[in-house]
């Protein structure tokens, strides 16, 4: 703690333990409250224990949907603030804002609600007293200046340094580059550890680092840049969930040519999405209707609305979204299939109904309309015979289409062959 107090969890002597993570999973929920209500107060009295310097609210988003359990939570962290002198952490897969939306969802009755409309002030006084801290998809490495390792890539045969090779350590999420004169420098990490080194044009090298020295001039030579390897890595670097199938993905990877990798690319990315989605899922459920509608937008046509600079900031805070060139993606391939082809219909719908809405063409459509009408009333006052030429041109337009696509109905009729 600031004051010096050691923090202790788990420790073999009971009375040590001064951190206490509350698991929401225990609280109540509609249908058996009665029974659970006893389990439940039983369960907070060791959250509310005096020797509790830490409580870590886990799981904040269990039930969601429940008006009860949202009721007994919000009871619970108002008393957990109001009467504990300890530190407060709520972890949450999702954003409080995803879910008070509910209380001021017009489209909902009350009795459908997640959020009673009276304690949505208190919510908001409550989650008041908190910061929000976004962790990624992806976390970033921070080090220390004091606390690094010093290394270099040079061309083979002649010690020339390479400049933007990506150099990374593999199974971990610390990745650097290299300068123009081919010096990087990477974190005092522990020894042993292997790099992956890759640049297009050059053939991709794991290096195995034993000590510093081994750091200090690695060669890379020029060869064929196994871009197969490139398109696993881009798929499989976010997340702790999706690096547990990198090497998978390798391996599968290694009795084919790399031309026949490169072709299965977008095999390998639908593989991947079938075996992460529920994994996926986990992720587009964490995200408020206005962020799943930016994502359903940037999937379907690479093109997002920049105006919502709020969400859109909250979802590359997140690491759904990602800039490596500039150019806003999502994390992965996988990902972006999974919103197109398996989030459902129903939701679909109303995503796709909801950009129609919100298009240059509803914006513009009434005022189209009304200069039509006006154009039309203008030339039925003003040029009664030019008006009366134009009616006659629309009605024999209209006469002359059936016979069009009759026309084009018999060219496309395929006698049938005896069998």
């Amino acid at each position: 703690m600031d004051d010096g107090t050691p923090l202790y969890f788990n420790n073999p002597y009971e009375q040590k333990n001064n951190v206490f993570i509350a698991e929401l999973i225990n609280i109540p929920s509609s249908g058996n409250e009665d029974a659970e209500k006893l389990i439940w107060e039983k369960y907070t009295k060791k959250v509310f224990d005096e020797k509790n310097r830490i409580i870590i609210v886990n799981h904040f988003e269990y039930n969601i949907q429940d008006a009860l359990s949202n009721r007994f939570k919000l009871e619970f962290l108002e008393r957990l603030y109001l009467e504990n002198k300890c530190k407060i952490i709520i972890l949450s897969t999702i954003h409080p804002v995803a879910f008070l939306d509910s209380a001021m969802d017009p489209a909902l009755l009350p009795q459908d609600k997640s959020v009673a409309g009276q304690d949505l002030e208190r919510w908001h006084v409550l989650l008041g007293h908190y910061r929000i801290i976004v962790l990624p998809l992806q976390l970033p490495f921070v080090a220390s200046i004091d606390d690094l390792l010093h290394g270099s890539i040079v061309q083979q045969n002649n010690d020339q340094g390479i400049p933007d090779v990506a150099i990374k350590i593999r199974d971990t999420t610390i990745e650097t580059s290299t300068r123009e004169d081919g010096l990087f420098i990477l974190p005092d990490y522990p020894l042993p550890f292997t790099i992956v080194i890759s640049l297009e044009g050059y053939l991709i090298k794991e290096v195995p680092i034993n000590n510093i020295n081994d750091l200090v001039k690695i060669e890379l030579a020029k060869g064929p840049s196994y871009r197969s390897a490139e398109l696993v890595r881009q798929e499989t670097s976010h997340t702790y969930f999706l690096k547990k199938l990198q090497t998978p993905a390798y391996e599968a990877g290694q009795a084919l040519s790399e031309e026949i990798r490169i072709a299965k690319s977008d095999e390998l990315a639908f593989k991947m999405q079938v075996s992460s989605h529920y994994f996926y899922m986990y992720i587009w459920q964490s995200l408020t209707k206005e962020e799943k509608f930016l994502l359903y937008d940037l999937a379907e046509d690479n093109l997002v609305n920049s105006f919502d600079d709020y969400n859109l900031s909250m979802l590359i805070a997140k690491g759904v979204v990602i800039r490596p060139d500039g150019t806003l993606k999502l994390f992965n391939k996988g990902f972006r299939n999974f919103i197109l082809t398996a989030i459902g219909n129903s939701e679909a719908i109303k995503i796709k109904n909801r950009i129609r809405e919100n298009g240059n063409w509803n914006t513009l459509k009434n005022p189209l309309q009304l200069v039509i009408v006006a154009i039309l009333a203008f030339l039925l006052i003003s040029q009664e015979e030019a008006f009366a030429k134009l009616l006659t041109y629309v009605a024999a337009l209209g006469a002359g289409v059936p016979a069009v696509l009759k026309l084009f109905a018999f060219f496309d009729k395929v006698p049938q062959k005896p069998t």
